[in-house]
């Protein structure tokens, strides 16, 4: 008998139906004592108590006792967000086959067909031969409009009849983590949006997009740092090392490209956003301006969704996006205006991993503690190996 596999099917069904370890221990005669070490596979109840059991549990003895069949599937996981979108081929055991990325799929950014272009582009090149069992898509700006049938439309003409989600990236970040329970995540890269999340639902605050977010993001810290720049090279603002490292950073006065940047993408403006970082680093003041505005607001949205969904009463905060390579500064500045009981964190894995993540949880029955040990550490070795060029 496997003794972790027995524990968690009886643990299942105990709770499925209802009813404690102490029930279970006064119909049994047995102690509570018994019945936990049971479920914590520390030891295994004799043919007697086995009997008792099917029947207090309405469970066959061979269901209970049964070796879990495994047979391994594939599943693919997009992240798809505003400036790139990454696409993986994986097995049920966290084993990557193939890997893809494409550019920007955000149907808000580039338009509805050209997200599906870029959607059906990736998943043509990491499925080739292969046919997945279930397909997860953690989209940015899938919940506006009829975005997500759209897409999801998409990718079942080219996977067929297998389970398909499209649902918004912020899942991939809230599935990196954890999966239920009450929490409030944000992405903080070239955008940034703040959702609540109870398990089953998800509601967004924020993320207005560039024209009316005004803070708490790339693109902002990135439009602060060149009014700086501007500001100085017209005689009126103030020296400082912000300015300093961008035009080191440009080649040229930032003034003088100022046509560039309206021609540009938003990308090209929240590239400059580690600028403050760095400036904070060294001392310098202006840098210390801009990011205590944004992050101000950014704290501001993580306690409306807090108020607003759960009464103030939830405790994890997951972060995510181009803003946490400095997550020591951006922590420094969010704990002055949320919560000090909000525990905050940034999730060690990419975004790639909570999409891959949702797709086994979504599509499959749910793994076990140890299918689930073993899905992570497979990833995590197999990503490494691909992200640094290297054969899996």
């Amino acid at each position: 008998m496997n003794l972790q596999l027995f524990a968690e099917k009886l643990k299942n069904r105990r709770i499925s139906l209802g009813i404690t370890q102490a029930y279970i221990a006064e119909n049994l005669g047995v102690t509570p004592q018994t019945v936990s070490k049971w479920e914590r596979g520390l030891s295994a109840p004799d043919i007697d108590n086995l009997i008792e059991l099917s029947d207090l549990l309405s469970i066959p003895i061979d269901e209970l006792l049964k070796q879990k069949e495994y047979k391994k599937r594939l599943y693919a996981a997009i992240d798809g967000g505003g400036t790139k979108t990454e696409f993986l081929l994986f097995s049920d055991d966290g084993h990557i086959l193939k890997r893809a990325v494409r550019g920007a799929s955000n149907p808000n950014t580039v338009g509805a067909e050209n997200a599906v272009k870029t959607i059906q582009s990736g998943l043509n090149e990491i499925l080739t031969a292969a046919k997945p069992s279930g397909v997860f898509a953690g989209i940015a700006g899938a919940l506006t409009s009829k975005n997500s049938i759209i897409l999801e439309n998409a990718i079942t003409a080219r996977v067929g009849k297998i389970p398909v989600f499209v649902r918004s990236d912020i899942l991939n970040v809230i599935y990196s983590r954890q999966q239920s329970g009450n929490c409030i995540a944000a992405i903080c890269g070239t955008g940034c949006s703040v959702f609540a999340w109870n398990g089953t639902e998800l509601t967004k605050y924020g993320g207005w997009g560039y024209l009316f977010d005004g803070a708490g993001s790339g693109y902002d810290i990135g439009c602060d740092i060149l009014r700086c720049c501007f500001a100085q090279d017209d005689g009126f603002g103030k020296p400082s090392l912000v300015t300093e490292l961008t035009e080191k950073r440009l080649g040229t006065k930032a003034s003088d490209l100022l046509s560039n940047f309206y021609k540009g993408t938003r990308d090209s403006v929240a590239s400059l956003a580690p600028i403050a970082f760095e400036a904070y680093r060294q001392g310098d003041l202006t840098a210390e301006e801009i990011l205590e505005r944004n992050i101000k607001r950014l704290g501001m949205l993580i306690n409306a969704a807090n108020e607003h969904s759960f009464g103030g009463s939830c405790r994890d905060v997951i972060i995510s996006g181009g803003l946490t390579a400095n997550k020591d500064i951006l922590e420094h500045f969010l704990r002055q205006h949320i919560s000090e009981k909000v525990d905050i964190a940034v999730p060690s894995q990419p975004q790639i991993f909570g999409a891959a993540k949702a797709a086994v949880s979504l599509c499959r029955e749910p793994l076990s503690n140890e299918e689930r040990q073993t899905f992570i550490n497979n990833f995590s070795d197999d990503y490494s190996k691909k992200m640094q060029g290297g054969q899996i």
